[in-house]
């Protein structure tokens, strides 16, 4: 079996942190299935574009319609007027020189609330072929005529971070600028929000628009098997007519996954909010929980070959020779060749 193992979260935070901080990355069996391992050509930033890939998405960097995939694993009917977007509810943190994009893993939001804010925004606002829906707590929906919304980066890449630069960057159109301060103000004024507020927890003030395009079916590119979670994911496997597997080591087991993704976010949530203690502590999880079991699948060849992605890089291992099981595995900074001031 071949294994595309897709870490978002691993690579993110190191390098600031190992300049700032007196601390080094350790995970005994991640730092042994790197040993000998051969790094390979830069991939695609984000974790889920990366997956697209794999599945046989041969879209430009940066502009995997995500709204239409993961409306599929909602079971949204799409129409074919207009443009659709991801407009996910984000919390604007503020601070001394801008806001910072909160997302889900940062606060919680009932189906209820959500629901309300839905039905706010579309009695408001909707209308001239802008719509909101609904898909999850966390998940919405913008309907856009053709060609009005800009062409945002992935919540995931922004979350944690401030998010000027990529207004910058993209070419948004005027009506867009207003649009967006509209629904923030309808947000503002939301009873749901006066609530949250009252009992401190972070308020719904903006949404994050991003994931337009034509979402078209994919050749699978010869995966056979996709492990991870969430929505997205799930409708990335359905459009290659496969079917997304809860992530469990002993689901790797199972027949019929010759050529298998699996997708594991818990290190994504931490290094986005820069919090080095929890990205530690979650990691050494991970290297029980996922790593460990690796490990000892490529050692018996129950596993053939990992590839490793990365936040934009990647390693090919397969199962060590001899003499490379007696040596000491590298610090796992120098492993993954990032690094070290020390």
């Amino acid at each position: 079996m071949r294994l595309h193992l897709i870490v978002p979260g691993l690579l993110r935070p190191l390098a600031p942190w190992l300049r700032d901080y007196a601390w080094r990355p350790q995970a005994e069996a991640l730092s042994q299935l790197l040993a000998g391992a051969g790094e390979t050509a830069d991939t695609r930033a984000d974790a889920f574009e990366m997956a697209a890939v794999l599945l046989g998405w041969e879209g430009a960097e940066g502009h995997l319609p995500a709204a239409g995939y993961r409306t599929r694993a909602h079971d949204l009917p799409v129409p074919s007027a207009g443009d659709w977007l991801c407009a996910d509810p984000i919390h604007l943190k503020a601070d001394a020189n801008d806001a910072q994009v909160v997302d889900r893993s940062g606060f919680t939001l009932r189906l209820d609330e959500a629901g309300e804010l839905i039905e706010l925004l579309e009695n408001i606002l909707g209308g001239d072929g802008w719509h909101f829906h609904l898909g999850s707590a966390h998940e919405w929906y913008l309907q856009t005529p053709r060609g009005m919304a800009p062409h945002m980066p992935m919540l995931s890449q922004v979350a944690g971070r401030h998010p000027r630069r990529e207004w910058q960057a993209a070419d948004i159109p005027r009506e867009w600028h207003t649009r967006l301060t509209e629904m923030q103000m309808v947000l503002y004024q939301a009873a749901v929000n006066r609530a949250r507020e009252a009992r401190g927890e972070p308020v719904i003030n903006s949404l994050w628009c991003w994931g337009k395009g034509d979402a078209v079916e994919l050749s699978g590119g010869g995966v056979t098997a996709v492990m991870g979670d969430g929505n997205l994911l799930a409708g990335l496997a359905q459009a290659a007519n496969l079917n997304c597997i809860e992530p469990k080591p002993e689901a790797l087991d199972a027949a019929d996954k010759a050529e298998t993704i699996l997708l594991l976010e818990m290190l994504a949530p931490p290094a986005a909010y820069d919090d080095l203690n929890a990205w530690d502590q979650t990691l050494k999880h991970a290297d029980v929980e996922w790593f460990e079991p690796l490990l000892a699948r490529l050692e018996t060849r129950r596993i053939d070959e990992i590839v490793l992605y990365a936040d934009g890089r990647s390693w090919q291992i397969r199962k060590r020779g001899f003499l490379q099981r007696l040596r000491a595995p590298q610090p796992l900074a120098r492993a993954l060749n990032i690094s070290d001031p020390a």
